[in-house]
């Protein structure tokens, strides 16, 4: 869809990349859009034509010949960050002139760690959720040179065989804690998503951490496990012990990713807290009969006696779940609800 922004912008090139830093705002005259703080080209300005094209999006074309028929190499200009030189230049004053070594200097940054981040393989919607959690390319790309396998967890929709192969390709050991790790978050979210469970048994768990990260020595396999979940201190890796990233149920010896297992609590409790408040229409029993006979003439067919206990059940509990099989009526059950 469009995007609007206002505010003092370069000039856009046809088909150019951006990023846009500002903050959204309703306008009272013209609705949604964005103020811009400011906008950045993506693109690096290693050639001739990379640094003309750059000029030309800060610059008026007046003032880009005036650079060119001044220096040969207008970016040396830039480069020296030397304002006095730079305002030598016919039709830059002073503010121009600073306005334009800022924004030299921080597309500078912002360009080039855009394109190492490219250069890994990222797309643009990948690069674009990374600039969105770290705030700029040049963050972006400082987290994912320090642990790769962040892009699991930070990019909706990036895989463990992908993050894996980039990690690998910048010299992290398969048999790393970095590695585990992030198995262990793909692999459990994998399976909440797919099965719907969380959890798996300790044992075929630790076989799983051997087949797919390749650690034959199971004493490591198990000093891994430790460390995720905050059992022991590792130097260097001490976050696992304030944050585990595993929960081990030592009753039925299964293991889960905390992540899950703090969504499952906090679900648990809040269907506690909402099971024990009253419901927020008392039903008298002798209304029981009425309110199905209603719900039968209106839909036009007779409930079985294990239809009218689930519809009472469900209208006397704050908290109920309603299963059965295809075709059962639950649909049909839930509409006599719904009416009172």
């Amino acid at each position: 869809g469009d995007i609007v922004f206002k505010g003092n912008v370069i000039r856009l090139q046809l088909l150019g990349e951006y990023i846009l830093e500002g903050r959204f705002i309703i306008d009272p005259k013209y609705g949604p859009q964005y103020e811009c703080y400011g906008i950045y080209s993506q693109f690096s300005i290693d050639t001739p034509e990379q640094a003309r094209t750059f000029l030309e999006t800060i610059l008026t074309p007046s003032q880009v010949e005036k650079l060119y028929d001044f220096s040969e190499n207008p970016i040396s200009l830039l480069e020296e960050n030397d304002l006095e030189k730079l305002v030598k230049v016919p039709g830059i004053g002073p503010i121009t002139g600073q306005k334009l070594l800022d924004r030299y200097k921080k597309n500078k940054v912002i360009g080039s760690a855009y394109i190492d981040l490219l250069k890994m393989g990222l797309t643009t919607t990948a690069i674009a959720s990374l600039i969105q959690t770290y705030g700029d390319p040049h963050k972006a790309l400082s987290r994912v040179n320090k642990n790769p396998y962040c892009l699991i967890k930070d990019v909706k929709g990036f895989g463990w065989e992908k993050a894996d192969a980039l990690a690998l390709s910048m010299g992290f050991k398969k048999d790393s804690l970095e590695r585990v790790e992030a198995f262990c978050y793909y692999y459990f979210d994998k399976i909440a998503e797919d099965e719907g469970h969380s959890w798996v048994d300790i044992n075929v768990f630790l076989s799983l951490i051997q087949e797919k990260c390749g650690i034959e020595d199971d004493a490591k396999v198990v000093r891994y496990a430790k460390i995720l979940l905050g059992e022991i201190e590792e130097p260097g890796y001490e976050q696992f012990h304030q944050n585990p990233v595993l929960f081990f149920d030592n009753k039925y010896s299964r293991i889960g990713g905390m992540k899950l297992r703090k969504i499952e609590d906090n679900i648990a409790k809040n269907l506690h807290r909402l099971a024990k408040t009253k419901p927020y229409k008392e039903i008298h029993p002798e209304e029981k009969k009425k309110i199905i006979e209603q719900a039968e003439e209106k839909l036009g067919f007779v409930y079985t006696d294990e239809q009218k206990t689930a519809i009472w059940n469900c209208l006397n509990n704050q908290v109920s779940i309603l299963t059965g099989l295809p075709g059962t009526g639950k649909t049909y059950s839930m509409k006599a609800i719904v009416d009172v």
